[in-house]
C-alpha cells in the first residue's frame, strides 16, 4: 500500500515537470518566430520603387553572342505581366523567346534560329514588376549581337490618331528593307517598334540602310497588315545612316525635311525611363504618323431586323451610297409600297412598308442587291433573298365599361397618330425651326388643318412652310420668321397629318415661346490662311457636333444664337467637298484627311461663351 502511494507521487511530479518543459518549449518557439519575423509592419509606407536590375548574364550589349539562355538577377523577387502584350523582339523572330521567373530574376530562353551580325533587341515595355506592389521597370531592355559590333543608329517619332490627334498606344511600327508597298501584307518588319502612352515610338541599336515606314494596330498578332486593323504609314522611304535620316522617293531622290530625330545612339542607361529620349524631344522634330482604318474592308450585313410591323432594319458594316436595290419578292406588289431612308454615312437603311396588308403579314420577303467584298476582297455585286418575320400579337382594342344598369359596355380604343417635337422645356431655341416629328412615314399633310399663331399686342396668324428633312420620312420642319421673347401655337385639326394607314392626328393644340437674345452669345470667328477647302466644325465640350460650315479662303464666320456654354473649333481638309471627313488609302498612297483643333497654347481648348457677349476670335489654320 505504501509503496503504491510512493508511486503515484513519482508519477505526478513527473507529469508536472513535462507539462511546464512542453509550455516553456511552445512559448519559445512563438517567441522566436515573432523575432524572426521580417514583414513590412502594417501602416508602413507603401513601396514604390520599381527592381533594379543587379547582373545579367551574358552581360548586356554583348557581342559574338551564341547563348540559348539569359539570366537577369534583380534587387527583389519580380512578376510578369501579360508578357505576350507587352515584350517584342526587334528583328522580329518567327518564335518568341520563352520567359519564366526564376527566385530574383527571370530566364530568358531563345529557341529561334538567330541571324548572324544582328543586333537583337529584347523590349519588355512594362512587362516586369516587383512582387508586392508590382511597380513596373519602364522601357527595360536587353540587347545583343550575334557579330563583333552592336548597331547604334536609332529613329524617334510620334504616332496619332488622324481624327482625334491624341496619342495612340501600343502602335507595332516597323522598317521594312523590301520597298515594295505589298511588304507590310506578306512578312514581318526588319525591325520593330512599340509606341508608349505618349505615342513616342524609338528605333534602337538598327543599322544604316533605306526603309519603308508602317504602324499598325495588330488585331491577331501576326505583325502582318489585313483588313480591318488601323494603320499608319509614311509616304516617302527612310535613309538612316550615321549623320541622321534622310527621306527619299520611290525613285530613291532625296527629299527635303526638316525633322532631325534619327541620329548615332549615345551612351545612357537603358534602365531608365525616357530621360534620354525626353530631352532629345526638346530639340528635334520627329517623324510623324497618323493612325487611320481604311474603307477596305469586308462588306457584309452587319444586322436585319423588323421590329415593328411596318418597319424594317438593314445594317451594313460599310457605306453602300447609290448600291443598295431592295424589292419585295412578291411582284403583285408595288415598288413604291417601300420607302427607304438611309443615315448620313449610308451604313444603316430603314424600310418602311407603306401597304397595310403587307404590313400585316408575318412574313415578308424582300430581294436585296448590294456589293459584297469575296476572299480577295473584290467587289462583287450579291442579291439575297431576305426573310423578315413579325409576330402580331392580339391588340387590345375593346375597354371595359360598367353602365349605370351594371351591365359592361364595349369602347373601341382610338388608334391616332403621334407625334412629337424639338421643345425643350416649352422653349424653341433661337436659330432652329420647328419640328414634327412622327413614328414612320406619312402619306398626306393638309396644312389648311394647322394653324400657326403669333402672341402680341395682337393675335395674328403666322405664315410658316412645312418642308419635309432631307434624309429621313419621319421628321418635317415648319420654316418662319421666329422673333425672340415671343409667344407661339400651333393649332393641328384631325386630318393634318395621315400616315400610310390612314390613321390620322388628334385636335392638339402646341403652346410655346422663343427665349430672348440676351439669353444667348455669338462668336465672330477670322479664319486666316485658308488655302484649300475645309469643313469647319462647332462642336460642344463633349465634342458633339453643334453647326458646320464649309469654307475654302479666308473667311469671317458669324455664328449667332449659342447657349453659354464651352465650345470647341475643329476644322478639317475637305478637298474633295463631299463635306465628310475621308480616312486614307495606303496603296493609292492616299493619307487620311488633315484634321486640327484651334489650339492657341498648343492644347485643345474649349472656350466659353457668355450670354447676351459678342465673342471676337481669329484662327490662323498655319498656327
Amino acid at each position: 500500500m505504501y509503496f503504491c502511494i510512493i508511486k503515484l507521487i513519482k508519477i505526478d511530479i513527473v507529469l508536472r515537470k513535462f507539462f511546464i518543459v512542453t509550455v516553456i518549449a511552445v512559448l519559445s518557439i512563438l517567441l522566436f518566430n515573432d523575432c524572426a519575423n521580417t514583414g513590412t509592419p502594417s501602416g508602413g509606407e507603401k513601396d514604390t520603387l520599381a527592381p533594379v536590375v543587379k547582373k545579367m548574364n551574358p552581360e548586356n550589349l554583348s557581342t559574338d553572342f551564341e547563348e540559348k539562355k539569359i539570366r537577369v538577377i534583380f534587387n527583389e523577387f519580380v512578376q510578369l505581366n501579360e508578357m505576350e502584350k507587352n515584350m517584342y523582339v526587334s528583328p522580329p523572330l518567327k518564335e518568341k523567346p520563352e520567359i519564366t521567373t526564376k527566385g530574383k530574376g527571370i530566364q530568358i530562353k531563345i529557341s529561334d534560329t538567330l541571324k548572324p551580325n544582328t543586333t537583337y533587341s529584347i523590349n519588355f515595355g512594362e512587362a516586369i514588376g516587383d512582387y508586392t506592389e508590382n511597380n513596373p521597370i519602364s522601357n527595360f531592355r536587353y540587347v545583343f549581337s550575334t557579330g563583333e559590333n552592336i548597331d547604334s543608329l536609332w529613329l524617334l517619332g510620334q504616332i496619332n490618331n488622324s481624327w482625334t490627334l491624341l496619342p495612340e498606344e501600343k502602335i507595332f511600327i516597323g522598317l521594312y528593307k523590301n520597298l515594295n508597298d505589298s511588304a507590310p501584307f506578306l512578312g514581318k518588319p526588319d525591325f520593330l517598334s512599340k509606341s508608349d502612352k505618349d505615342g513616342l515610338f524609338n528605333f534602337s541599336y538598327i543599322h544604316e540602310g533605306v526603309f519603308r515606314l508602317f504602324a499598325l494596330k495588330d488585331n491577331n498578332s501576326n505583325l502582318t497588315y489585313e483588313a480591318g486593323e488601323d494603320i499608319a504609314f509614311f509616304n516617302q522611304i527612310i535613309k538612316i545612316d550615321t549623320s541622321g535620316f534622310k527621306l527619299l522617293d520611290n525613285d530613291l531622290n532625296p527629299i527635303e525635311y526638316k525633322d532631325t530625330s534619327g541620329a548615332i545612339l549615345p551612351d545612357y542607361n537603358i534602365f531608365e525611363s525616357h530621360s534620354y529620349i525626353d530631352n532629345v524631344l526638346k530639340h528635334a522634330e520627329l517623324l510623324r504618323l497618323n493612325l487611320f482604318m481604311e474603307d477596305k474592308e469586308h462588306q457584309f450585313i452587319l444586322e436585319d431586323k423588323r421590329d415593328k410591323e411596318n418597319k424594317i432594319l438593314l445594317k451594313f458594316n460599310s457605306s453602300h451610297k447609290d448600291e443598295l436595290k431592295i424589292a419585295l419578292i412578291d411582284s403583285v406588289y408595288a415598288p413604291e409600297y417601300i420607302l427607304m431612308e438611309n443615315d448620313e454615312e449610308f451604313k444603316e437603311f430603314t424600310l418602311w412598308i407603306t401597304d397595310t396588308i403587307v404590313a400585316q403579314k408575318d412574313s415578308v420577303y424582300l430581294s436585296v442587291e448590294y456589293f459584297k467584298t469575296d476572299s480577295i476582297y473584290n467587289l462583287v455585286s450579291q442579291t439575297d433573298t431576305m426573310l423578315f418575320r413579325f409576330i402580331h400579337k392580339e391588340k387590345k382594342e375593346k375597354k371595359e365599361k360598367k353602365s349605370l344598369f351594371g351591365k359592361k359596355e364595349e369602347k373601341k380604343e382610338k388608334i391616332v397618330l403621334k407625334l412629337t417635337n424639338n421643345l425643350s422645356g416649352g422653349k424653341l431655341e433661337l436659330g432652329k425651326n420647328f419640328e414634327f416629328n412622327f413614328e414612320g412615314p406619312l402619306s398626306d399633310i393638309d396644312t389648311s388643318k394647322i394653324v400657326m399663331t403669333v402672341f402680341g399686342e395682337d393675335t395674328l396668324a403666322q405664315k410658316f412652310i412645312l418642308e419635309k428633312d432631307s434624309v429621313t420620312h419621319t421628321k418635317y420642319y415648319a420654316l418662319s420668321e421666329w422673333k425672340p421673347d415671343t409667344k407661339y401655337a400651333f393649332d393641328l385639326l384631325p386630318g393634318a397629318f395621315t400616315d400610310f394607314y390612314y390613321i390620322t392626328n388628334d385636335t392638339t393644340n402646341i403652346k410655346f415661346s422663343t427665349r430672348k437674345e440676351e439669353e444667348y452669345g455669338t462668336i465672330h470667328l477670322s479664319l486666316l490662311n485658308v488655302d484649300k477647302p475645309y469643313m469647319f466644325m462647332l462642336l460642344d465640350d463633349k465634342e458633339k457636333l453643334v453647326s458646320e460650315y464649309p469654307v475654302s479662303s479666308d473667311t469671317l464666320l458669324t455664328i449667332p444664337f449659342l447657349k453659354p456654354v464651352k465650345y470647341i473649333f475643329k476644322a478639317y481638309e475637305d478637298v474633295n467637298e463631299n463635306h465628310k471627313w475621308d480616312v486614307g488609302n495606303y496603296l493609292k498612297g492616299k493619307q487620311a484627311e488633315k484634321a486640327i483643333y484651334y489650339m492657341p497654347s498648343n492644347e485643345i481648348e474649349a472656350i466659353s461663351i457668355k450670354a447676351n457677349w459678342e465673342n471676337e476670335i481669329t484662327w490662323d489654320f498655319k498656327n
